[in-house]
């Protein structure tokens, strides 16, 4: 089974959490995440958001997909390559780091598209101003499987109590003048 190494920018952490934790978690709110996806790796360097939250609730956001595909279009010409659509995002409004029947179906709906992908939870961590990422792998057929590590508080942290060297999931946060904002 494939199972990715996932790299997210610095710059892209701080925005998803600014943005969510400006909803003070009382609705969901989601988007895409762009990047670059080599072999087993996926490097997330851009995200989108909504410009609105229409319709959103406290356990339901609906992606606007031409908001979203228009905001991606900037973000991606502002790479060299262009970056790619690599996978979605949503918040919950709750500590509940799994999906819902709507969001399995909208996995599936992605990955039928796109291929391989990531589905990240964003949720809040321990009543504070700040995000826990808890990322999904997603398989051409819509499968899921939690990766092995998330991020909390910009921090690289295990979802095992022990981790070793040949964890096949995950996350490092870096501060790569490569994944920088240009």
């Amino acid at each position: 089974m494939f199972m990715p190494k996932i790299i997210i920018s610095p710059i892209v952490y701080k925005q998803l959490m600014n943005h969510v934790c400006s909803t003070d978690f009382q609705y969901e709110t989601g988007g895409v995440l762009l990047g670059y996806r080599f072999l087993r790796i996926f490097y997330i360097i851009g995200i989108t958001f909504p410009r609105h939250f229409e319709g959103a609730t406290r356990t339901t956001f609906i992606l606007n997909g031409e908001e979203h595909a228009e905001d991606a279009k900037k973000i991606v010409g502002r790479f060299m390559p262009n970056l790619q659509l690599i996978g979605i995002w949503h918040s919950h409004t709750t500590k509940d780091d799994s999906f819902s029947l709507q969001d399995r179906e909208a996995n599936k709906l992605f990955a039928g598209e796109i291929g391989r992908m990531l589905s990240v939870i964003v949720i809040q961590k321990s009543d504070t101003d700040n995000i826990r990422l808890i990322p999904y792998y997603i398989s051409e057929k819509g499968e899921e499987f939690l990766c092995k590590h998330t991020i909390q508080g910009g921090k690289y942290m295990s979802n095992q109590k022990e981790c070793c060297s040949n964890c096949v999931c995950w996350i490092r946060y870096i501060g790569s003048v490569l994944l920088q904002d240009r």
